[in-house]
């Protein structure tokens, strides 16, 4: 349990930089502490369901998203990967397609 929640605190800390907010910030956006925070982050204590749920409004991603980090080996590598989605998420079908097609590119 140690591990995932020291994986599970790296994905937050990683989607809150993502999203350019200091642990006050989204402290204050999800209303708890800002050693609240610190300790998700620092894989301390796990968060309960309310609180999942207001943590990922308050960084615009789905529980989905917040839970997708047990997939890539490499913790740089998720993070980018999870940086991706995010960001790319938010594009139109259309801009999504261009993002593929230039993906593409790279095989």
């Amino acid at each position: 349990m140690d591990t995932f929640l020291k994986k599970f605190g790296k994905q937050i800390k990683g989607f809150r930089e993502l999203r350019g907010l200091t642990q006050e910030a989204l402290a204050e956006k999800v209303d708890v502490a800002t050693n609240t925070i610190s300790a998700w982050e620092n894989g301390k204590f796990f968060l309960e369901y309310p609180s999942i749920l207001k943590l990922c409004e308050a960084l615009e991603i789905t529980v989905e998203d917040l839970f997708s980090f047990a997939c890539p080996s490499n913790s740089s590598d998720a993070s980018y990967l999870a940086q991706i989605i995010t960001l790319v998420k938010q594009l139109s079908p259309q801009k999504q397609k261009q993002i593929l097609n230039i993906l593409k590119t790279f095989e």
